[in-house]
């Protein structure tokens, strides 16, 4: 997917290297751990699944700089030790502390916290998604023919990223259950860390189709999941 958002980008936004970058970086980034969530309405493997999940998170400070590094080489300027602190601090570290204490409590913490703390998560997602996009508010104007370019090519690649992992797990001939997992392990990105490592790391402009993609994303999913999977639902 970092190499088809690539070769998409640079058709659409060949003078324009941030973009480009910001394409780039929303597809190196770590799977979301909502595609639990998915996983489990659609009766997927839940334990596949957190695997991937913290693998995959894991592995992102190396995935991420790796990835962008290779594929966009001298056009980007990055701070490669800083993206991987920063992400070991925002996505690796409570990660690994959310996936210890489900296991060590086998399960039991999360029930009594849910009912609490789902209420506030809410407000505190809308907080998060306004200070990340604060500092490129100002550059994204909605009567822009541009911003609707961009806004398109999300919709298309995230829609696309779901098709190639329902096309991989036909090809590995998965069970039902395990192919379920693989399509939203591999459709949903944590774009939240990748807003912040734009922000934070990047140009403006690397971090606008982020902020676009955190507007489709999880709808792109309910979407391909009712289109792509009926079956399973079944």
């Amino acid at each position: 997917m970092p190499l088809i958002a690539l070769l998409s980008a640079s058709l659409l936004f060949g003078g324009d290297p941030d973009t480009i970058a910001g394409y780039v970086l929303i597809y190196s980034g770590p799977t979301a751990v909502t595609g639990f969530l998915w996983t489990g309405i659609f009766g997927g493997d839940k334990a596949l699944c957190l695997t991937l999940i913290l693998l995959d998170t894991l592995l992102s400070p190396l995935v991420i700089p790796g990835t962008v590094s290779v594929l966009l080489g001298t056009k980007v300027t990055m701070d490669m030790s800083g993206i991987a602190v920063s992400l070991i601090l925002m996505v690796v570290i409570p990660t690994i502390v959310g996936v210890t204490l489900n296991e060590t409590s086998k399960g039991k913490i999360p029930s009594l916290v849910c009912p609490f703390l789902d209420p506030l998560s809410k407000p505190i997602i809308v907080l998060v998604i306004a200070a990340n996009t604060s500092p490129v508010a100002s550059r994204i104007h909605f009567d822009d023919l541009k911003i609707w370019i961009l806004f398109g090519v999300c919709i298309l690649l995230t829609a696309g990223s779901f098709l190639l992992s329902k096309l991989s797990s036909i090809v590995v001939r998965s069970k039902p259950e395990k192919g379920i997992t693989m399509f939203f392990s591999g459709g949903l990105r944590n774009i939240s860390a990748v807003t912040t490592i734009a922000v934070s790391f990047f140009p403006e402009a690397t971090a606008i189709p982020a902020l676009l993609g955190i507007m489709t994303q999880q709808s792109i999913c309910a979407f391909m999941g009712r289109l792509l999977l009926p079956k399973e639902r079944e």
